[in-house]
């Protein structure tokens, strides 16, 4: 089976206080496999103050991402599903129970990224699939299903 994400970045169940730690531990994540600089954390929650809770793109789902130029190394992925969800602002989606966040390195992979998880969202189920994992396998094994 093809991959676009692995375990190594991947949490389930993970506690959060608000949105801004969600962004935090995701990005945590993409730091720790060396995908990008540490200030790209700072850079995606900046990107979401400033622009509002877009990232927010369906229901129980964020996106957070910022410019290659706050600190991409490599385009890559992680995702957390989030013990209790928590409120972004977007009066149609929140809560977010699932933050997949994104490191592209340019724009052609950018809106590569957007597309491989665009399709990955809109796979019937897909939220109610990944809220049900109940460890970094599982959710990896849904992920991944859906190329």
């Amino acid at each position: 089976m093809m991959k676009w994400i692995e375990s190594k970045t991947i949490r389930t169940n993970v506690k959060v206080k608000n949105w801004q730690e969600a962004v935090q531990k995701s990005g945590e994540l993409l730091v720790a496999a060396e995908l990008v600089e540490p200030s790209y954390i700072d850079a995606m929650i900046e990107t979401t103050t400033e622009l509002g809770p877009y990232c927010v793109i369906a229901p129980g789902i964020a996106l957070p991402h910022a410019r290659p130029e706050k600190g991409v190394k490599e385009t890559g992925y992680s995702a957390i599903t989030l013990a209790e969800p928590v409120e972004f602002g977007n009066i149609d989606n929140d809560p977010v129970h699932l933050v997949l966040a994104f490191c592209a390195l340019d724009h052609e992979s950018h809106i590569e990224s957007l597309k491989l998880m665009a399709r990955a969202i809109s796979q019937e189920g897909f939220i109610e699939r990944a809220k049900q994992a109940i460890n970094e396998n599982q959710l990896e094994k849904v992920l991944n299903s859906t190329i």
